[in-house]
């Protein structure tokens, strides 16, 4: 459980680098954890020690970490991911995002290895295939 004994500098540092990595927006991660921007504020720059178990797992999960990962690097531990390698795919066509960041669901990130490659090579080939056209 969230307490004030973790080091919620480097929580926020985490969730910082985390969020750059991602390419999202402090807005972004807002929306896809379902919490206000003030709450994602509050959080990268440590100006509160106190945060609902509710929303540190769905920042966590908007991050593709798992729910207690928050915790964990408060702990001076690792965040862990909930796919090993996240898929993220950046295609550009005459200057213009085809895809800027495939997101994947919660549910399709705990698949297996093989599932996750299946569906990448899946949407690789549909991008080979509109490039083509074009």
């Amino acid at each position: 459980m969230p307490c004030k004994e973790l080091d919620w500098v480097a929580v926020g540092e985490a969730i910082e680098a985390r969020r750059v990595a991602l390419a999202m927006t402090s807005d972004d991660l807002a929306d896809r954890a379902h919490v206000s921007l003030s709450t994602i504020k509050n959080l990268k720059r440590a100006l509160r020690d106190k945060y609902s178990e509710v929303t540190l797992w769905r920042v966590a999960e908007a991050l593709g970490w798992t729910s207690d990962s928050i915790d964990r690097i408060g702990r001076g531990e690792e965040p862990e991911l909930l796919i090993p390698d996240p898929i993220s795919i950046r295609r550009v066509v005459a200057g213009r995002p085809v895809i800027d960041v495939l997101d994947i669901d919660a549910r399709l990130s705990r698949a297996d290895a093989a599932t996750l490659e299946a569906v990448k090579t899946a949407v690789m080939a549909i991008l080979d295939l509109s490039e083509r056209k074009r």
